[in-house]
């Protein structure tokens, strides 16, 4: 993977950081909408082009991947960009801002010969794989509580009056689309298809959602996942078994360790050994890349496209609606 990079925020950086621990992956280029920030990024990691320009970045020939970490909004108009230059593509979450963009993107991705990939970080865990069996342990699973209360750094600016991206229904953002859909992926990764699910949100005047509740019906299980982006919290979660429990003192995100209860037995598990949990997903897609692996991209793109239309009519059925559906 010879890299350029679309961003300049928090997670651009700890990306940049993940890949300069996976052989394999070179740091070419970064660009951003002002020279200085982005000289700034280059700086800090040792990159040494800089582009203010999209178009010229995507005419490098030095370049064969391209990371995505814009505006929500924005997404799917830049990953097509990439795709049409022929470059791979590796997108932040969420993917994009409605299914039939995403559609779109992955029939252009396996009609140009791309790779594709959603950076949602949770699916490449190697304590996700430990879970999965730990799970049969305490089956059957009768009830799941998930957590992610996180006061944005925004939400101070937002009461004052202004309009950060984040709760800009502009930029297709609000509390579903950048905290549950970590627990929707977590979940249908863990569990499959629900048989339903509804979001209950708190819609702001402007027609945001700040905080919801999401839930997932499954054959004798329920799943309630909470995500708040007005309120302080620990994120949190519980697996509630007839035979024990799972918890999760740290939430799902970053799944850094997990606790196994069976009767007044604990088993604290963790097998990952990167403080950068974003290493994990950057050695997947380089492996995939660089062993051809077209059958593995498509398997992950039919989750990504599955959570996109659930996200599409849980948005749809609870009347948050943003500028990306009106086409």
């Amino acid at each position: 993977m010879r890299l350029g990079t679309i961003g300049s925020g928090v997670i651009v950086e700890q990306f940049l950081d993940a890949c300069k621990k996976v052989e394999g992956v070179e740091l070419v280029a970064v660009y951003s909408r002002t020279f200085d920030k982005g000289q700034s990024l280059a700086s800090k990691f040792e990159i040494s082009k800089v582009y203010v320009d999209l178009s010229e970045m995507l005419n490098d020939d030095a370049i064969d991947t391209v990371y995505i970490a814009s505006p929500n909004s924005l997404h799917f108009e830049q990953t097509k960009q990439i795709l049409e230059a022929k470059k791979n593509a590796i997108v932040e979450k969420p993917f994009t801002s409605h299914d039939r963009e995403s559609k779109i993107l992955i029939e252009l991705a396996n009609k140009n010969g791309c790779y594709l990939f959603e950076a949602m970080s949770i699916h490449d865990m190697p304590n996700l794989e430990v879970l999965k069996k730990k799970m049969k342990l305490i089956e059957p699973i009768k009830w799941v509580e998930l957590s992610m209360a996180q006061y944005s750094s925004k939400f101070s600016a937002f009461k004052a009056g202004e309009l950060p991206n984040v709760f800009n229904p502009a930029y297709s953002g609000g509390a579903l689309m950048d905290l549950n859909i970590y627990h929707l992926n977590f979940v249908l990764d863990c569990f499959g298809e629900p048989i339903s699910m509804k979001y209950f949100p708190q819609l702001h005047p402007n027609g945001i959602d700040i905080s919801g509740l999401l839930i997932m019906d499954y054959p004798n299980c329920t799943v309630t996942s909470v995500a708040t982006k007005d309120s302080f919290g620990r994120p949190s979660g519980v697996f509630h078994g007839e035979k024990g429990m799972i918890e999760f003192t740290d939430g799902i995100n970053g799944l850094r360790s997990f606790t196994l209860w069976q009767g007044r037995e604990k088993e604290v598990i963790n097998v990952q050994t990167e403080n950068n949990r974003l290493v994990y997903e950057v050695r997947a897609f380089e492996r995939i890349i660089s062993t051809k692996n077209v059958i593995e991209m498509n398997e992950r793109l039919a989750l990504t496209q599955s959570v996109m239309v659930y996200l599409t009519q849980l948005r749809k059925e609870a009347g948050l609606f943003f500028a990306a559906d009106i086409q």
